[in-house]
Formats: structure tokens, sequence, C-alpha cells
């Protein structure tokens, strides 16, 4: 087994994504934008709340007057909120934010087909053409599902 192959599943797939979405029109670094779906109308105000909690009022992390009439934001904090990989977007001001959660995502497919193809050659001993292929493509699925 080669050291590598899981490195390389990784930065294959984030080329990849990086080229479907410079041809989709989504890659900012093209010209391209991602403000689209539930990114705009949710993503967006989940990561400027986010990093308004944590860079200046981190009293507003239970409660939000911004969570539709006023709320819990457990849930929110649960399911958007909690990757490692948003710290990322501590590192933008918010008017980037579209720039920070393209690069967590882009991120987010390298990491999860460079774990799929260590499991799959680790736990069952998949040729490297086999678990490079397998990797790039579950990465590449589970953004469209």
């Amino acid at each position: 087994m080669k050291k590598r192959t899981w490195i390389f599943a990784g930065f294959l797939a984030g080329l990849i994504f990086f080229i479907a979405s410079w041809i989709g029109g989504t890659n900012f670094l093209m010209g391209g934008t991602i403000h689209s779906g539930d990114l705009i109308d949710q993503y967006i105000s989940f990561f400027a709340y986010f990093q308004h909690t944590l860079l200046h009022d981190f009293s507003s992390i239970s409660f939000s007057f911004s969570n539709g009439l006023g709320g819990n934001t457990a849930g929110n904090w649960g399911y958007y909120l909690l990757s490692p990989f948003n710290l990322i977007a501590l590192l933008f001001p918010t008017k980037f934010l579209p720039q920070a959660l393209y690069i967590i995502i882009l991120l987010k497919v390298m990491v999860a087909s460079a774990s799929f193809c260590w499991m799959s050659k680790k736990l069952h001993h998949l040729a490297d053409p086999w678990a490079i292929s397998l990797a790039v493509a579950y990465a590449l699925l589970i953004l469209v599902t």
C-alpha cells in the first residue's frame, strides 16, 4: 500500500470539485458566485451569527432574537455550526462569508475523500485505483445528497 494514496484521493476530489464549480459558475475564484438555494437564505446568516457570537458577544450563544421570533439556538449550533471546519469563517470579514463557505466546502470534500480512501485501504484492502475511485465518488456524491 502506498502511503500517500489517501492524500492523492483528497486532492483529486478537491480538483474535480474546483473544476466542476468553475464550469457551473459557482467558483468565486473564477468569477462565479455560490449565492443560491439555502446558502443565501440560511447559511450566510447562520455564519454571520457564528462570527458575531464567537468574536463579539458570547452571551448570545444560547438565545437569539435573530432565531425566528427569538429562541434557543442549540439546534442551530448542533446542526450547522459546530464543525471544526467552521472556524475558518472566523478568519474572514462578514462580507466575505460566501468565499469562506466555498473554502470550507472544498476542504470538507477533500477530507471526506481522503478519509474514505484511507478507510477502504485499511479495512478492505482495496487496490489503489478502486480505493481512489470510490473515495472521490463518495466525496462528490455527498455534495448532491
